[in-house]
C-alpha cells in the first residue's frame, strides 16, 4: 500500500498532550488516525496484502523440495566363542550421509498463476481502500463526539446561568420575607427550582465526562485524563 500517502492524509506529529490541555479538533482528528485501533488494524492488514502482492512473482518460480539426512553410530561389542575366547570392540564408528533435491516448474497450469497474482493485487487494492474508508469513518466519529462534547459544555454553561439566577431569587425571597413583603411559598418555589437546576448541572458534568471518555476511546486512549476542548467555535 501507498503508506506515504496515508501519512500526508492522516496527520502531522502531534505535541505532547498534558493534562488539562485544551485540545481543536484537528489535534483530536490527527490523534485518531494515528492509534485508533480500527484504523491501525486495516492498515496493518493493508500491510500484510502489500506484501503478499509484493511478492506474488513467486507464483512463477519454480518450486525446489531438497532433504538431507546425516547419522552417525558409535558401537561397542562383545563376543564370546565356545572356545571362551572373548572379543572386545569398542568404539566402532559408521557415517552415513544423503541428500536429494528435486525442482519442479510449472509452466502451464490452466492460467491460475495468473489468477492467483490477480486477486493478490485485488486484495492490495481492497485493502487500501478499507483503510482509507476506516480513517474516514474514525474522522468523522470523532468530530461528532467532539461536538457532543461542544454542544454540553454550552448547555452547562447555560444551567449555570440559569442556577445563578435562582440563587438571586432565593436570596431576593428571603428579603423579602425578612422584611414582610413576601411569603413562605415563593422562598420555597425558589429553592426548589434552585435545587432543580444543582441536580441538572450534575448530571451535566456526568453526561461531559461520559463524552470526553469516549472521545477518548476513539483516539486510542492518547487524550490524558483531564482536558479541555474548544467551546467557543
Amino acid at each position: 500500500m501507498n503508506r506515504n500517502a496515508v501519512c500526508l492524509f492522516s496527520f502531522c506529529i502531534l505535541p505532547l498532550l498534558t493534562a488539562g490541555q485544551t485540545v481543536s479538533v484537528e489535534d483530536v482528528v490527527a490523534l485518531a488516525l494515528q492509534k485508533n485501533y480500527d484504523v491501525r488494524l486495516s492498515q496493518n492488514t493493508a500491510a500484510v496484502a502489500g506484501n503478499n502482492n509484493r511478492y506474488a512473482f513467486g507464483v512463477f518460480l519454480p518450486n525446489i523440495n531438497a532433504t538431507g539426512a546425516y547419522s552417525r553410530n558409535n558401537v561397542d561389542s562383545r563376543n564370546v566363542t565356545f572356545g571362551d575366547v572373548e572379543t572386545l570392540r569398542t568404539g566402532a564408528q559408521s557415517t552415513n550421509v544423503n541428500g536429494s533435491a528435486q525442482l519442479v516448474w510449472t509452466l502451464f497450469d490452466g492460467t491460475q498463476m495468473f489468477a492467483t497474482r490477480k486477486r493478490l493485487s485485488a486484495q492490495e487494492a481492497l485493502s487500501n481502500l478499507n483503510v482509507r474508508d476506516q480513517m474516514m469513518n474514525t474522522a468523522a466519529n470523532v468530530i461528532t463526539t467532539y461536538f457532543s462534547v461542544v454542544r454540553q459544555v454550552q448547555q452547562r454553561k447555560a444551567i449555570q446561568e440559569q442556577m445563578s439566577v435562582s440563587e438571586e431569587r432565593v436570596k431576593l425571597a428571603e428579603r423579602k420575607l425578612q422584611v414582610g413583603t413576601g411569603g413562605k411559598p415563593e422562598l420555597l418555589q425558589a429553592k426548589v427550582d434552585l435545587n432543580a437546576f444543582r441536580t441538572a448541572a450534575i448530571q451535566q458534568e456526568t453526561l461531559i465526562r461520559q463524552l470526553k471518555d469516549q472521545l477518548n476511546l476513539l483516539v486510542g486512549l492518547g487524550l490524558p485524563d483531564t482536558f479541555e476542548i474548544f467551546h467557543n467555535l
